[in-house]
């Protein structure tokens, strides 16, 4: 039992740990300022790519709706044939799995994490290209749908494609390629050859080969960009990678999976790239995530862009926070329309339109209280703890961002769009299919690092957990929800039902035509806490302790006082 003057102790330290927890990182307006204009400037592009295809290719658009239709095909072969293999084998379906010693599953890749304290910037994998293979680190993109790395006459810092070192490449007819962004443009020619990720290679891929460099890249640790988005945003107007290995017939589940990490809780550098983040081709990893997946039918054939209930705060929906959101994994930011993010700011004390280049970043009082924020998709509740979502952006603690901000983005009908990236994608599990029950959808599962504050769901499914820590490969149930406990496993990268014939190379734009060729960092002031109260009003304010904390010390001193007196 503790004296009463180690009771004293404990409620001072208990005080000092629970405002330093919530003590805001600090944070350069006008790098949030760059990172939402950035994404403004590709996500424009991406809209003149669409309107240039449905104007002026409409092979383009052709194969992108095939390829749904084929997504719906092998959805319906893979339903068929587990049920058969549960009828031959029963619920012993197990995955094929290869040499011991790291993990060697087809088709899981380990993503690489950038950031710049207090953000994670980034995701980033590896990808090999040519015969023999060269290899470039690339930004997963789900909100775009081109590939490009730099050519050799750019001057880079970071690996260049060097088209006459492989036999497989195809360099001509010079086909020009560009894409705007903020700050500049990327331009080069088309290219053909072998692109491999995770253990699958697509022989046939189109990319472009970069012979600019753009501002909006040069500092990363990266040598292009690959699109995981529809066909129909295509720069090129050629098929993206992913669409590719549909088409091949490779896989017999027409999805990927994403999970992110949170640096913050692995480092305390400053700068840099580190592991632990994983992008699942045609696989589902249950390992990391908890819960139930819920199911959002996407609602654009340009966008991975679903439903938003809205935003939810201190247990409440927002009013005209609704909204159509694309998710992109490309993307730092949430980034909301102005009237939802009016409507959002308005319901804050204090908030205010902060005087920056992209008008779009709203500054609020470092006091600010709630007792969670989330965002709430098809009724399922996400939470984004402090440690995503507030930031000081002047050194006494008085003025923070919250990394939601204002854009006027458009879905490719013209409904208004919220863009959601990184920020809330480390606090969901991701999985963005071509088809689930016949359409394609995006589902989410809470992130096995999502911050403390618990996730519910209206669903009446009840959930489950994997809390082994094991990876374990599950498929979607045609029911909305997955089971982490007892379900069969399917074989990663197999076909486990009569597949479909794969789109020909015709359906698929073909290649080119002609023969091979010859062949300052800002300051971290102080980390978040995973810590989160499920209940009691979070202030942020980082020279205040919380309410919720005093009750709880002079609970303490009471009873050490009541002691002494004794």
């Amino acid at each position: 039992m503790l004296s009463p003057f180690a009771a004293l102790l404990a409620a001072l330290t208990l005080l000092s740990s629970s405002a330093d927890a919530y003590e805001p990182a600090y944070i350069s307006l006008s790098q949030l300022d760059s990172l939402l204009e950035d994404s403004r400037a590709r996500h424009a592009q991406r809209l003149n790519a669409y309107e240039t295809n449905r104007a002026s290719r409409p092979e383009t658009m052709e194969r992108a709706r095939k390829t749904r239709v084929l997504a719906v095909r092998l959805e319906e072969a893979d339903g068929r044939g587990r049920v058969r293999e549960r009828r031959e084998v029963g619920e012993k379906v197990l995955m094929e799995r290869q040499s011991a010693g790291g993990d060697q599953r087809k088709g899981v890749v380990e993503t690489q994490d950038f950031f710049s304290q207090p953000l994670d910037v980034m995701i980033y994998a590896p990808i090999s290209i040519g015969t023999p293979s060269q290899t470039f680190n690339t930004l997963l993109d789900t909100g775009s749908a081109d590939l490009w790395v730099y050519d050799t006459t750019t001057g880079s810092t970071q690996p260049e494609w060097d088209a006459s070192k492989s036999s497989t490449a195809v360099t001509s007819p010079q086909i020009p390629w560009s894409i705007k962004y903020g700050k500049g443009s990327q331009s080069g020619f088309l290219n053909q050859d072998t692109v491999s990720l995770g253990g699958y290679t697509v022989n046939d891929t189109i990319f472009a080969a970069a012979d600019t460099l753009n501002d909006a890249f040069t500092y990363y640790p990266i040598s292009g960009l690959f699109g995981l988005g529809f066909g129909a945003i295509s720069a090129s107007g050629y098929a993206p990678w992913f669409e590719r290995l549909l088409n091949s017939g490779a896989l017999a589940q027409p999805y990927f999976s994403l999970f992110l990490v949170r640096a913050s809780d692995l480092t305390n550098e400053a700068e840099g790239s580190i592991g632990g983040g994983q992008m699942c081709i045609g696989c589902i990893d249950s390992s990391k995530f908890t819960g139930d997946i819920n199911w959002n039918r996407v609602l654009s054939d340009g966008f991975w862009s679903v439903a938003m209930d809205g935003i939810e705060t201190n247990g409440e929906i927002v009013p005209g926070t609704a909204t159509r959101a694309a998710i992109d994994s490309g993307t730092t930011l949430i980034q909301l329309p102005p009237s939802a993010a009016d409507a959002f700011y308005s319901s804050i004390p204090g908030a205010q339109l902060a005087n920056t280049t992209s008008s779009g970043l709203y500054i609020i009082p470092c006091t600010t209280t709630f007792s969670s924020l989330a965002l709430v998709f098809n009724g399922t509740r996400y939470e984004i703890p402090p440690q995503d979502l507030l930031r000081a952006i002047n050194r006494d603690g008085t003025e923070c961002v919250l990394t939601i901000a204002a854009s006027s983005a458009k879905d490719v009908d013209g409904s208004e769009l919220a863009i959601v990236g990184d920020v809330f994608l480390k606090n969901a599990y991701s999985i963005f299919s071509y088809s689930y029950n016949g359409s394609p959808a995006v589902g989410f599962a809470r992130s096995t690092i999502a911050g403390s504050w618990s996730t519910t769901s209206s669903s009446a499914n009840g959930s489950s957990s994997n809390s082994s820590g094991a990876a374990s490969f599950s498929q979607p149930s045609r029911t909305g929800s997955i089971s982490l406990s007892g379900a069969p496993v399917p074989t990663v990268g197999s076909a486990t039902g009569t597949r479909e014939s794969a789109i020909t190379t015709g359906v698929l734009g073909g290649g080119l035509t002609s023969s091979s060729s010859g062949g300052s960092t800002p300051t971290r002031v102080a980390s978040g806490s995973n810590a989160s109260p499920t209940s009691s009003p979070t202030s942020f304010a980082p020279s205040s302790p919380l309410p919720y904390t005093l009750t709880l010390i002079s609970t303490i001193i009471s009873v050490a006082v009541a002691r002494i007196l004794v």
